[in-house]
């Protein structure tokens, strides 16, 4: 064990949480969508918000948030002093944590839940940016008719 695993240590607990302003796409449903010309277009802003918006918390409070709760706090709780989350903490028992096996499955399921959410949120991030720029293709194309 070594103080410079600490910082990782810290950073074992803590679940995502989408923070993506909705202001925009309120203000144009209560307006309404046939605002928008454009079909494609009208229909993938729709898709991003009510889809994949949606299935991004979805995720978070069913998968990431549940898993770390049900799973990984208890564990957390038992087998680590956090001193600081996201900052610092030490193993109990170092030698026992290396070797405690249930320990090890809730860690290797919880990377691959950070994984998963990880490509989602990079998914999501290039469909946003596609999207914009189609928006701006298309607003260049009215402004030219």
């Amino acid at each position: 064990m070594h103080d410079s695993l600490n910082l990782y240590y810290g950073g074992i607990w803590g679940s995502f949480q989408t923070g993506e302003n909705t202001a925009a796409w309120a203000t144009l449903q209560s307006v309404g969508l046939d605002l928008i010309s454009n079909d494609s277009l009208r229909s993938a802003i729709s898709f991003l918000y009510t889809v994949k918006y949606q299935y991004l918390e979805n995720l978070e409070e069913r998968l990431d948030e549940r898993y770390q709760m049900e799973n990984l706090y208890p564990q957390v709780l038992e087998l680590i002093n956090m001193e600081q989350v996201w900052v610092s903490a030490e193993p109990v028992d170092h030698d026992a944590l290396m070797d405690n096996r249930k320990f090890h499955e809730v860690l290797k399921m919880n990377l691959f839940i950070r994984h998963y959410m990880q490509s989602q949120y990079t998914s999501i991030y290039n469909k946003v940016n596609v999207l914009r720029e189609n928006i701006i293709k298309h607003i260049q194309t009215l402004k030219e008719q």
